[in-house]
Parts: C-alpha cells; structure tokens; sequence
C-alpha cells in the first residue's frame, strides 16, 4: 500500500528489487532496512521522501529545500525525518524532539532535468509515549524520481 501524502500529486511505485540503481535503505537499530515502496513529493522548493519497507516500516524525510547540501535534522523549520516502526502504529518516531535526536539528510545529486534525487541520511529519532529511541544509519537514497510542477 503506498502513502498519499497530497491527493492531488500523481504516485510512482518503484521496486527496488527489480532496479538496484535506485531505492532507499538504511541500517535501522542494528539490522538492515530495504524500501519495498517509495514515493517523493514536492512542495514549493522542499521535497517529502517516503519508503515503505516489505514488513510495513515506513521512514519519512522532510527537507524545505531540494539544494544540494547537508541539512541538519535538529531544527523542524528546516529538514527532519520520521520512522515508524508500521503503517498501523499511532505514534511517530521523530528526530526533533529529544536531546539525543538529531542526524542530517545530504541531497549528494539533485537531477533536475530528470527529476530525480539523490543523497545520504542518518538520524536518531524518539518517541514521546514510549520514551524510546531509534538509531537510522547508513541511509542512501538513489534516484528517486518525483514530478515536475508546471
């Protein structure tokens, strides 16, 4: 099941397993993290990147702007990531909302002529309710297409 994060913006599913070139993955707690599904939207000059692994773990990356820079991921007027352990849980996993949160998402390549992005992410995320943590490392993003607005 894909994410509609704006009803109005036309979805690509993509399966990493049939194109390794491009998808999302990531070292989530210790044990590998592979995006089943992803989609990306743009709004105004950010973009929203989500993937949704086999067994429904979702990781989402806001950024207000699509330049090719690191953008930290302590402050959420300008970049911050989710995870969700599945699509069904109530509470996010959020990497502004704790002293040990943080990380960086670094757009490495922002194709504009063939709408695709590219870059890197690493983040620690908490849960309020549970007071838990989450250690994202090693994230990769490759070619990950999104649509043109006119």
């Amino acid at each position: 099941m894909l994410i509609f994060l704006f009803s109005t913006c036309k979805q690509e599913v993509i399966d990493p397993y049939e194109n390794s070139d491009t998808g999302i993955s990531a070292i989530v707690d210790g044990r590998g993290w592979v995006a089943r599904e992803y989609v990306s939207n743009l709004y105004g000059k950010g973009i929203i990147i989500v993937g949704t692994s086999e067994n429904k773990e979702i990781i989402r990356l806001i950024l207000i702007d699509r330049a090719e820079l690191t953008y930290p991921l302590d402050n959420a007027d300008s970049a911050f990531a989710i995870y969700k352990k599945s699509k069904n849980d109530v509470y996010d996993y959020v990497s502004t909302n704790h002293e040990e949160a943080g990380g960086e998402i670094t757009i490495i390549e922002n194709n504009t002529l063939d709408s695709l992005i590219s870059g890197t992410f690493s983040f620690v995320a908490y849960q309020s309710e549970t007071n838990k943590l989450v250690k994202v490392r090693d994230g990769v993003f490759k070619d990950i297409p999104y649509q043109k607005h006119p």
